[in-house]
């Protein structure tokens, strides 16, 4: 979006840019970026940041020779190579240089010692200029018009992170030099948390970093710098956290309230009695008999709502405590599903005003509250058996119309419910002996489609995963027999169309060794069916 400096209201014309004008604005930030003697000015974005990988280069031998231009790795001497990296480092081309120290390194083309002082040296350029120029990410604003992200700097926030990353990994290997590096980017990460527009762009984009795992490394060290701050310092950011905590909750912001409230429970910037005494404040806020249809009718659509309601976005908010705090996050599941159960049970109890659609919804809904309640409350047992009985008979009477899926994650809940005392093996030995003959019936009394095979195999899909001894438990001869016919059939139907006719054949060979061995092999051809 082309506007000029003067239209930019968050700008002064004579200090846009300067990275060190806005850290002033971001408290969390703790002193500025170290100065390097030899950096007197940044070069253009472009510039630094341009790593200098080739396109489709296969590996460090086709980077390195990429990068100066010769034919191999073999025609790089160490005279050359050190002419190449004065060159990129004197045009400002610190990503270039970065790369091909390490590149150097990587290919053992000299002296180790060395070339690990220049990777050290054009990485701290690099990693200086990105958190400069990073700096005005947090300052980001939203075109009204468009709704997009109308970034003050060159960069995105996948950018920061490559450099966060890129400083974490340099760390390894020299702690000292990269402290004060690591310190401004911890708080700029934090502010990023606290003022990024929009929050989950910048969440989405650590995820693809980092991925979801709470015990992921770089989160770890992250929690770990934050922890050993000194103690004016984190008591600041505590009061940071907390009070963006406290207006996001007051104005309904529970997504970003939820990654804060992780975030300081990471980290121990917030207590969890805070996190509680906020989370039902505006919890009882809520009108529940009517916000838990529109949570239920949101939820259930195919279409993803333009914007959720308040209950779906503060259950997204408690969820998002599972990664640093789950007793917490079960604490306050509990507490909603208890009140929510108590909602549905009043609407439920006056039929005629409630939609038969609606009224199925919320039977699911209050099923899957009943297991967020402690396995104390009397309530929890009573719901999921009444469950568990709609839920097989619902199959066994409409084989075809319950489906694979259903077959499948029925069986799998029920075995659930049996290591948590829901039922007991007599009950879970009758009903999937009851599933399996209906599961035979709709295989042999209906004609045989590709969904026939398909609902055979969500039968057997979740007791292969428990193992060999469930197979022979539950998957009797006649339902060998059955799946046998089922595939010759599907052979035959297929004559036509060889590919489809080779498929049902490798599937027979497979079932031949066993209904492990078919499972394991539909598995490898369909896996997105039960990611």
């Amino acid at each position: 979006m082309a506007e000029s400096i003067e239209e930019l209201s968050l700008f002064r014309p004579d200090e846009f840019r300067d990275p060190a004008y806005y850290a002033r604005d971001l408290t969390l930030i703790q002193g500025e970026l170290p100065e390097l003697e030899w950096l007197t000015d940044t070069p253009p974005y472009d510039t630094w940041h341009d790593d200098g990988v080739p396109f489709l280069a296969r590996d460090w031998e086709d980077v390195v020779s990429g990068l100066i231009g010769v034919s191999g790795p073999d025609e790089v001497t160490p005279r050359l190579a050190e002419q190449s990296f004065g060159q990129f480092l004197s045009n400002g081309q610190f990503g270039k240089a970065n790369t091909f120290a390490h590149g150097v390194r990587q290919l053992n083309l000299a002296d180790e010692e060395h070339w690990s002082e220049y990777e050290l040296l054009s990485g701290l350029a690099y990693i200086r200029s990105g958190l400069a120029e990073a700096t005005l990410l947090p300052f980001s604003t939203i075109d009204e018009e468009t709704g997009d992200v109308i970034h003050k700097s060159h960069m995105e926030p996948k950018h920061f992170l490559g450099i966060y990353n890129m400083a974490m990994a340099l760390a390894e290997e020299h702690p000292e030099e990269l402290a004060p590096y690591l310190e401004y980017a911890d708080g700029l990460h934090m502010e990023m948390l606290l003022r990024y527009p929009y929050v989950s762009d910048y969440t989405h984009a650590m995820w693809k970093f980092w991925g979801s795992d709470p015990a992921h490394p770089r989160k770890q060290a992250i929690y770990e710098r934050i922890g050993s701050r000194d103690d004016t310092w984190r008591e600041q950011a505590a009061d940071t956290l907390s009070g963006h905590i406290r207006v996001l909750m007051r104005h309904s912001g529970f997504f970003r309230a939820g990654v804060l409230a992780n975030f300081g429970r990471a980290n121990g910037l917030v207590a969890a009695d805070f996190i509680k005494e906020q989370f039902l404040k505006a919890y009882d806020t809520l009108d529940l008999s009517t916000e838990l249809a529109d949570h239920v009718a949101a939820t259930n659509s195919v279409i993803v709502p333009h914007e959720f309601p308040k209950l779906t976005d503060l259950k997204g908010m408690v969820g998002e405590l599972w990664q640093n705090d789950p007793e917490l996050r079960n604490e306050l599941e509990a507490i909603m599903a208890g009140r929510e159960i108590e909602t549905i049970q009043t609407i439920l109890s006056k039929p005629q005003d409630v939609d038969p659609g609606m009224a199925a919804m919320l039977k699911d809904e209050m099923a899957t509250l009943a297991r967020d309640l402690p396995d104390t409350d009397s309530r929890k047992r009573s719901i999921l058996e009444a469950d568990a009985n709609e839920q097989l008979e619902s199959i066994v009477q409409d084989v075809a119309r319950a489906g694979a899926v259903k077959i499948d994650r029925f069986i799998e809940t029920h075995f659930v419910d049996l290591s948590g005392g829901i039922v007991d093996m007599d009950r879970l030995a009758i009903d999937i002996d009851r599933l399996e003959a209906a599961v035979i019936g709709d295989a042999t009394e209906h004609d045989t489609t590709a969904d026939t095979f398909e609902r055979l195999i969500g039968y057997i899909s979740p007791l292969c995963r428990l193992g060999q001894d469930f197979v022979d438990r539950y998957i009797s001869d006649s339902f060998i027999h059955t799946a046998r016919n089922v595939i010759e059939t599907r052979i035959e139907q297929c004559k036509e169309d060889e590919g489809a006719a080779d498929y049902y054949r490798q599937m027979l060979e497979k079932l031949e060794q066993g209904p492990l061995e078919l499972f394991r092999y539909y598995w490898e051809h369909h896996e997105e069916y039960y990611s």
